[in-house]
């Protein structure tokens, strides 16, 4: 498996996915359970916000506070981010979602590849 290509891929299929969808569609709730577009993109961003703490562990250091929150808050964490995002538009949660994607291609590229072909903990 090679993680850069599945990130560079993920990224481009969601950006296809949204890329005709008009802005009046982007907050109709239901697309998947309760959410709409806009809060699957907020969380979205927030993935990658995490993949960028833990990158950064793979280069020699960082904190992880998002990640531990992801942790100590278990399943109420994506509901608690898209909430406290609600306020964004769809287009600053896009910009958000791009800009973290993009730090996340410039770490994932320093990671050796005989470090990203380990196998996870299990």
């Amino acid at each position: 498996m090679n993680a850069i290509d599945i990130l560079k891929y993920g990224h481009r299929t969601v950006l296809n996915t949204i890329d005709d969808l008009p802005e009046s569609e982007w907050q109709t709730n239901g697309v998947c359970g309760v959410w709409s577009v806009k809060d699957i993109i907020s969380h979205l961003a927030s993935f990658e916000h995490i993949l960028v703490e833990v990158l950064n562990l793979f280069l020699g250091g960082g904190s992880t506070p998002l990640l531990d929150r992801m942790v100590a808050e278990g399943d109420r964490f994506n509901d608690n981010w898209v909430a406290e995002n609600k306020n964004k538009t769809g287009a600053e949660l896009l910009a958000e979602y791009n800009q973290a994607q993009a730090r996340v291609m410039s770490l994932v590229v320093q990671i050796p590849p005989e470090t990203l072909h380990q196998p996870g903990a299990q």
